[in-house]
């Protein structure tokens, strides 16, 4: 994890049921940066917002938030 990233996930997948939503985000968050998530309906945002507050359970994947585990 770079020095000044606030947030750091890899490989992050999500299942509904059987069906995966979300297959693989990656994505590194640097102090200061303003991000926004977007895309059409049922890609996957809201799953990605759930799994980062911890609504959500991941299938498999590493959330880091300030260098943490």
């Amino acid at each position: 994890m770079p020095l000044n990233s606030m947030l750091e996930v890899s490989g992050l997948w999500a299942n509904y049921g059987g069906t995966p939503i979300l297959q693989g985000v990656d994505m590194t968050i640097a102090k200061g940066e303003i991000v926004g998530l977007i895309g059409r309906n049922g890609v996957g945002k809201t799953t990605t917002m759930r799994c980062l507050i911890g609504l959500r359970r991941a299938t498999s994947g590493v959330i880091r938030l300030k260098g943490g585990s």
